[in-house]
């Protein structure tokens, strides 16, 4: 298999620099032998061990023809691409060993409906449009969801996903492929090649093998009320394309494979989005009172995602509370964020101890605080009953201010030549503290994320 990839992969290198075939059909017919050849060797070989060996040593020497000698780079950009699938194909070998359904379906998706939205797309699309940074088109995501389909009806034709009638089978496969064509359109810099297999195959376990299994017909009703939700939100601006999208995906993942109640981060989505069109001060931050994109919405997320994943393989009512937790923790800063700089006028930074310009990150104001754990409060309701609750509550007020903290420590914040203080850059700006790297997104998730670890000791 390495040899074969290896080989076909130089032959088709070469032609690309001779002229002969387009640079573009080379990658797309690289991408359907190496991730069909995945496809095959998960269906024939027994020995997983083997097998996982055999795609490691292929993923090393990937590594080095990308890295080392800089192979299948486009306009001086290296293809990580090349180098996801394989990782993707490892994790669904080692999560599903004894369900080759779980991987051969996955992998055939991304090596023929993701070859088939680039391949239709460049040539049809009349339009494009960019959501996270490559180009996509809505002619080339109906050919994924086209291929997509025609592609589970092919393994259910030959017996693969048996266990349900046809119609049940036909609805999973329609659903599945939604699912995935919105992967794969918010993907960019290769990376749908590691999270559309990913998704498509918890989303399968979910239907074949989940402890609570899925029902089909109310994932389908599912992804369509969502999608009219997210349609809604982008209309009145509360949020972006590429937001709308990443909701539609968090929220599947959370009611088909966690079985959690999206109420509470339905409330925190449109409560947060709400509150940051309230007429007064914005926050400095560059996206203040702009629609929520993907990575605002990703890192708000993130945490419930992996619990909700979680509790879908380990059930138990534990990540049920920890799940509301990083919900608390994000609704609460939020609120704090929004109400605080609009009703706050003296915030203090908590970490150097300091008077802030109302705005900044890492400040806090005793309105912007009670906002913080009414925003937590309400979280916690979801909870049902009273000793989880004021745990909850008080957990995700701690989140809000474990944000502010690192928020002042790790953030950058620049200085005007006015003297003004801001978190957003600028040509005439300079850093005076945090790093250029850190974001107001990033800060979400490592604030969040640590206040969860800390509360699965405490709950």
């Amino acid at each position: 298999m390495c040899l074969a990839t290896a080989g076909v992969a130089y032959y088709l290198e070469r032609l690309s620099i001779l002229g002969r075939l387009p640079l573009m059909l080379a990658r797309k017919f690289l991408h359907i032998f190496a991730i069909g050849l995945c496809c095959v060797a998960a269906a024939v070989v027994q020995n997983v061990q083997f097998l996982m060996l055999l795609v490691l040593l292929a993923e090393l020497f990937l590594l080095y023809l990308v890295v080392g000698r800089n192979y299948f780079s486009i306009d001086g950009r290296k293809s990580w691409g090349i180098l996801y699938f394989p990782i993707s194909f490892l994790v669904l070998l080692a999560l599903f060993p004894h369900d080759r359904f779980l991987i051969v379906a996955p992998m055939g998706l991304m090596a023929l409906a993701d070859a088939a939205a680039t391949i239709i797309g460049e040539k049809y699309a009349p339009r494009f449009f960019i959501l996270t940074g490559d180009t996509k088109s809505i002619t080339g995501a109906m050919a994924f969801i086209v291929v997509g389909f025609l592609w589970f009806f092919f393994l259910g034709f030959f017996g693969y996903g048996t266990g349900q009638s046809w119609t049940e089978y036909l609805v999973m496969a329609l659903s599945v492929t939604l699912v995935t064509a919105g992967t794969e359109l918010i993907g960019s810099n290769g990376r749908d090649n590691l999270w559309v297999p990913i998704s498509s195959a918890f989303l399968l376990w979910a239907v074949f093998h989940a402890p609570v299994p899925v029902n089909v017909f109310y994932l389908l009703l599912f992804i369509l009320v969502f999608t009219g939700g997210a349609l809604l939100a982008v209309r009145l601006h509360l949020l972006s394309w590429s937001g709308a999208l990443a909701a539609v995906l968090v929220g599947i993942g959370i009611v088909s494979i966690g079985h959690f109640s999206v109420w509470p981060m339905l409330l925190f989505f449109v409560s947060g989005s709400l509150l940051g069109k309230l007429p007064g001060r914005k926050a400095t931050d560059e996206k203040a009172g702009q629609a929520r994109d993907s990575k605002q919405v990703f890192a708000n997320s993130i945490t419930a995602w992996i619990l909700a994943h979680i509790h879908c393989i380990w059930p138990d009512e534990k990540w049920i509370w920890l799940y509301l937790v990083s919900v608390a923790c994000c609704n609460a800063d939020t609120w704090s964020s929004e109400l605080g700089v609009r009703l706050g006028h003296k915030p203090i930074d908590l970490l150097r101890w300091k008077k802030l310009p109302p705005g900044i990150s890492g400040a806090v104001s005793l309105p912007g605080m009670l906002a913080a754990l009414a925003g937590a409060s309400v979280i916690a309701i979801f909870s049902g009953s009273w000793e989880p609750a004021w745990k909850i509550a008080l957990l995700g007020f701690a989140g809000s201010l474990m944000d502010s903290l690192l928020g002042s420590a790790l953030q950058a914040r620049y200085v005007y030549p006015n003297g003004a203080l801001s978190d957003t850059p600028a040509t005439d700006a300079l850093l005076l503290s945090g790093n250029v790297r850190v974001s107001n997104d990033a800060v979400n998730v490592l604030s969040t994320l640590l206040v969860t670890l800390s509360a699965a000791f405490i709950l």
